[in-house]
């Protein structure tokens, strides 16, 4: 019997972009000048530091400085080329290695260098932007996996394998992995377990009242983003069938049914697509489609065509929503580990 997903009817949303997205997707000429929106910081070295983080209010955006070992965050309201830099922390006796915002915070994981990995070195702390004194909350080891990940409560952050309740104490060990996001009401995590047998992680949905696990549809690949419908993660499958055709699906973990929509047209033989991330709301997704000389972002909302509203040459980060959906910004990668943190408003 086959265990085939099965496929969701088109919605209008999907019908319009299938239509119109070809037309629209591949007109990056020799002359075309990049859309990179407004530089807002020389954000400095990097190594896989992650996204950039929106505080809660959307004035506000922080990330990670391998340069100057900083939590950082720029001015995102009133932007100018380069805007003052503000420091949540900076220390030479500690290196900043994951990034994150719940609430009114923003989460970061610190490595202490005079530590090993045998040690108890790395340290979670919280601030709150406006009153801007760290508070530490877990000290913990480090591990080859730097993440911390936080409900939108602030009840439940998850860092190195394990589920902590900040608010009842206590601890929950999870199988190795990485978490990806928890769900709006902060019951269910959504958990990428390691697989013994395959390079692809199985998503698995963890209760945060008792640390039970439940295996989802697996995409068949790596997906690429998500978004919540009740507590049934949405993920997001791109793929190529290498004549020309990106197409970007979600597939809903809990029933496997696959929900096309958008396809896009390449010139190259690349991969043709660079990274995805849905809006707050899970109203607008956006993705970075690469059409050889330009790649170009585009915004994806229901019963609208693939909107392009940025085009840059080299590589790029998540495209990353403010609170409200009306501006997204993303690094683009320099050479030699460094990056600009740029911002699109009037998305």
């Amino acid at each position: 019997m086959s265990h085939e997903p099965r496929r969701a009817p088109l919605s209008l949303f999907a019908l319009l972009a299938l239509a119109m997205a070809g037309g629209c997707s591949d007109s990056s000429g020799p002359e075309e000048p990049e859309d990179r929106g407004v530089l807002i910081s020389a954000a400095g070295f990097a190594s896989g530091q992650g996204d950039p983080v929106w505080t809660s209010t959307g004035s506000q955006l922080a990330y990670i400085s391998l340069g100057d070992e900083g939590v950082n965050a720029v001015n995102a309201v009133t932007v100018a080329a380069p805007n003052t830099v503000r420091q949540f922390h900076a220390s030479s006796a500690t290196v900043p290695l994951a990034l994150s915002g719940a609430g009114s915070h923003i989460y970061f994981g610190l490595a202490v260098t005079s530590g090993g990995l045998n040690d108890a070195n790395f340290l979670i702390m919280r601030v709150e932007p406006a009153a801007g004194s760290p508070e530490l909350l877990i000290t913990t080891f480090q591990s080859s996996r730097d993440y911390v990940v936080v409900s939108e409560d602030e009840r439940f952050l998850v860092t190195r394998s394990r589920l902590y309740d900040l608010q009842a104490g206590g601890a929950i060990d999870l199988p190795g992995g990485t978490p990806v996001g928890f769900s709006s009401d902060g019951t269910q995590l959504l958990y990428n377990v390691d697989q013994t047998s395959s390079s692809v992680p199985l998503p698995t949905l963890i209760a945060t009242a008792d640390g039970s696990a439940r295996p989802l549809h697996p995409t068949g690949t790596f997906y690429h983003g998500h978004r919540w419908q009740g507590n049934s993660p949405q993920l997001l499958r791109v793929s190529n069938n290498h004549q020309g055709t990106v197409s970007v699906s979600e597939v809903d973990g809990m029933t496997g049914a696959t929900r096309d929509l958008a396809e896009f047209a390449i010139s190259h033989t690349g991969y043709g697509f660079e990274s995805g991330n849905w809006s707050r709301d899970g109203g607008a997704l956006a993705v970075w489609i690469d059409e050889g000389r330009l790649t170009r972002l585009y915004v994806i909302r229901a019963g609208s065509a693939p909107a392009p509203v940025a085009s840059v040459t080299g590589s790029v980060s998540r495209p990353v929503f403010s609170p409200n959906g009306s501006s997204i910004a993303y690094f683009l990668y320099l050479g030699l580990g460094q990056r600009r943190l740029y911002l699109k408003s009037g998305i």
